[in-house]
């Protein structure tokens, strides 16, 4: 018989799924229905689900919001469980596995929830084997949810980048040693949730979020260590100080600043005709011919054409901007506001903003108390961005400017830029066009970070992306940054250079970092670190890249070297755990180290 007729029968195995829940919860809620049954088919299976909810929300919301109690969404539990979900909320909380927050109004607000923090956050993962009813459940689900993800709405380069994202391999072992090496706590399951959504590829999510327009992926919502566990030799540009660069950038584009000279910014349209003609449509693209009246103001940017300030902030609040500008030349003088302005102007385009800020603070600060860092530094950004500018006290009904302490640092060192923000964090419905009015709340303190995010979308996903697949090169996103192989490392920053001082007139500072499998040549042939312009040592890991040039010498990549996996920690005979090996189609692994740290 011919071997090209020959047909061979191949049989498919599909790998489990994985689903974690809290260890010590479990072992106690397996002896407790020993005890006292509950009448539900495979009613094991539909506690799996709600704990592994339950322990998701715990350790994700309790962690980033602060938040002590959560609610439960009944509907995306009932698509799981294909039943209502409140007889197992209320067998778990009957038997003090959860608590509530006893406050429920009818028609008002139903209970919120959470782990009972007398147990210890530890985890382990059942495994939902092939030809189990709820294998089929949450494979399907996880289908409609990709489906859902309008891929068929995305542009030609989106679904490119999609396409090299779910292909992705990714090293679980070696994240997993990786993650061994975190003290426990719900940190460490909030790890492990992310590699075990981003190591099976049938869980990876890739979708644009409405309210920011960013590309929200698994490999986003992974922490920065465990990127290094893709197969691979990457590089990955990050643009530093991101948010306070797009800031600088608004706040001049309303003052009137510019950024550099006409030459560098006002372009004929042949000079960049074959990067516009992929990348701008006639809508957004603005160029001025050579001998304009307008062509010596350098304020002019396609990103702020396409999301006008007045529109997002109002009208009067870009006048109030305009007006607090004013008010400090006329009480200070125009050397001492040019003068702040510049310096913002240039510790952020430098790239060391944080280490600036630092410096300086420490340097004209009178008081003995404790210097600050430069985590404190970003924590203070954080805080300027993202915080409200007052709150009301729920208690006595007073109002209060939280986190005042860091607000008073930053002011110090810039007062005007410190009003304005507080200003354009303060729009209200009445100063807001007529036809964003309905998306305007009253003292929305999002209005800035979220236009910030939607600039730096526009930038980042919207163009400079679509260039990069344009050249051959599809890129994975992370928000600011861009990942691609190494072998691209000089066609990527030559079109970042391009793209940013197209939309600017400037190009920010990158720093260039390096994933995955390591050189073999430069393995061979290590060289010494050298010096980056903070006067320290870098890493022989991490390229800095200052305003654009691009001058990178040679460096050995090692792998990153983490101890090897421990024994699994054994589950004690009778504690209930021997029965789930018992359960068909379910497994129960257990993670080495775990279960050692208490609540809080």
């Amino acid at each position: 018989m011919n071997k090209r007729n020959r047909k061979t029968k191949r049989t498919r195995t599909s790998k489990p799924f994985k689903i974690v829940v809290p260890k010590t919860i479990t072992e106690l809620l397996l002896q407790t229905l020993e005890k006292k049954p509950l009448k539900a088919r495979n009613c094991i299976y539909k506690f799996y689900f709600v704990l592994n909810y339950l322990l998701y929300k715990e350790v994700n919301l309790n962690i980033e919001k602060k938040e002590k109690f959560f609610p439960i969404n009944n509907e995306h539990l009932h698509t799981m469980l294909d039943c209502c979900p409140d007889q197992f909320i209320n067998y778990l909380r009957d038997c003090g596995f959860i608590v509530d927050d006893g406050l429920y109004r009818k028609g008002e607000k139903c209970y919120h929830y959470r782990l009972n923090p007398a147990y210890r956050y530890d985890c382990c993962t059942v495994l939902l084997k092939p030809g189990n009813v709820y294998f089929e459940r949450k494979r399907k689900y996880h289908e409609r949810k990709r489906q859902h993800e309008h891929a068929y709405r995305m542009c030609k380069h989106l679904k490119q980048m999609k396409k090299r994202f779910l292909d992705m391999e990714f090293d679980y072992d070696k994240a997993m040693r990786l993650l061994s090496t975190f003290p426990n706590g719900k940190k460490k399951i909030q790890y492990l949730m992310q590699i075990e959504g981003i190591a099976d590829k049938r869980t990876r999510f890739f979708k644009r979020n409405k309210t920011n327009n960013r590309l929200d992926t698994s490999l986003t919502n992974l922490k920065k260590e465990f990127r290094d566990c893709i197969k691979g030799d990457f590089m990955q540009s990050d643009n530093k100080n991101s948010q306070p660069f797009l800031f600088n950038q608004l706040l001049r584009h309303v003052l009137g600043l510019g950024n550099a000279t006409p030459d560098a910014f006002f372009k004929r349209e042949n000079d960049l005709f074959e990067v516009n003609s992929i990348i701008l449509d006639n809508s957004s693209s603005i160029f001025l011919p050579t001998g304009h009246k307008s062509q010596s103001l350098s304020i002019l940017s396609t990103v702020f054409t396409k999301y006008k300030p007045h529109e997002t902030f109002g009208r009067r609040k870009i006048r109030e901007v305009i007006k607090i500008h004013q008010k400090w030349v006329k009480t200070h003088g125009n050397c001492k506001v040019n003068e702040e302005l510049e310096k913002f102007n240039e510790w952020v385009n430098s790239g060391l903003l944080y280490d600036k800020f630092c410096d300086w603070f420490n340097t004209h600060s009178t008081s003995s108390r404790k210097k600050l860092t430069r985590d404190d530094v970003k924590k203070i950004f954080f805080c300027i961005f993202f915080s409200r500018n007052r709150v009301c006290n729920k208690k006595n009904g007073n109002e209060f400017v939280p986190f005042q302490k860091l607000k008073k640092q930053f002011a110090r060192v810039f007062p005007m830029i410190a009003e304005m923000i507080v200003a354009l964090k303060a729009a209200t419905q009445s100063q807001a066009r007529a036809k964003d009015e309905k998306k305007i709340k009253n003292n929305d303190h999002s209005l800035l970070s979220v236009y910030l995010q939607k600039v730096e979308s526009y930038v980042f996903i919207d163009h400079l992306a679509r260039v990069l697949v344009a050249e051959g090169i599809v890129p994975d996103t992370v928000h600011d940054s861009v990942m691609v192989k190494r072998e691209h490392e000089q066609r990527t920053i030559e079109i970042a250079d391009e793209v940013f001082r197209m939309h600017f007139g400037i190009a920010p500072t990158l720093e260039i970092s390096y994933l995955g499998t390591a050189d073999t040549q430069a393995e061979a042939n290590p060289v010494q670190p050298a010096e980056n312009a903070t006067g320290g040592l870098k890493t022989n890991r991490t390229t800095w890249i200052r305003r654009g040039s691009y001058e990178h010498p040679e460096t050995s990549v090692p792998q990153l070297a983490v101890p090897q996996l421990a024994e699994p920690m054994p589950s004690g005979s009778g504690s209930g755990m021997d029965r789930i090996q018992e359960t068909p189609g379910v497994v129960l692994q257990s993670y080495p180290n775990d279960g050692l740290a208490n609540a809080g």
